[in-house]
């Protein structure tokens, strides 16, 4: 025997699901009168907010497993000094995944931060002390920005951040 019982609507079957429609004419659905004989799944909205959060510790794990990358990547150039464009190209690119996905997570401080540390990696050619110096800044940053769980653009602490960021970073590229 088929189980015809739908996952996503309890109580109701498959075709019973399949024999409900809406017969409206337009000028009703544009007015915006139009019923449906469906019933929004009433726990619809808790479990979308469980999966959304859900999806954003997600997100700060791999954040931070990102961070710790980056952080492998500068800790390598710097015992190796041969390898230090390959370094600061996959700290640009790990940067660049990073500044990408922030803002759809609620954590638009970390965008700012990869952004910034993507445009520095991107731009430096030599990787000595202040170059260490200023992505050691940027993972420290990002770092803070997850452990206090700064959403948004961080406030007051949040400009304060970026700008420091910001004023070393052009200093270091303009000389």
């Amino acid at each position: 025997m088929t189980d015809h019982t739908s996952h996503d609507r309890p109580g109701k079957s498959n075709d019973q699901l399949a024999d409900t429609h809406v017969e409206a004419t337009s000028e009703e659905f544009s007015q915006g009168l139009a019923k449906t004989a469906l019933r929004p799944y009433p726990d619809a909205l808790a479990e979308a907010e469980k999966t959304i959060n859900k999806l954003a510790d997600e997100y700060l794990h791999w954040v931070q497993n990102n961070v710790d990358g980056i952080s492998d990547k500068l800790n390598a150039a710097h015992n190796n000094p041969r390898s230090s464009a390959y370094a600061l190209d996959s700290i640009a690119d790990i940067a660049k995944g990073l500044s990408s996905t922030g803002h759809g997570f609620g954590y638009a401080l970390i965008t700012t931060i990869a952004d910034s540390l993507h445009h520095y990696s991107c731009n430096t050619t030599q990787f000595d002390f202040d170059n260490i110096e200023i992505i050691a800044a940027h993972i420290r940053a990002l770092r803070f920005v997850r452990e206090q769980n700064m959403q948004g653009h961080g406030g007051l602490t949040g400009r304060r951040l970026t700008a420091r960021l910001h004023d070393a970073v052009e200093k270091s590229l303009t000389g």
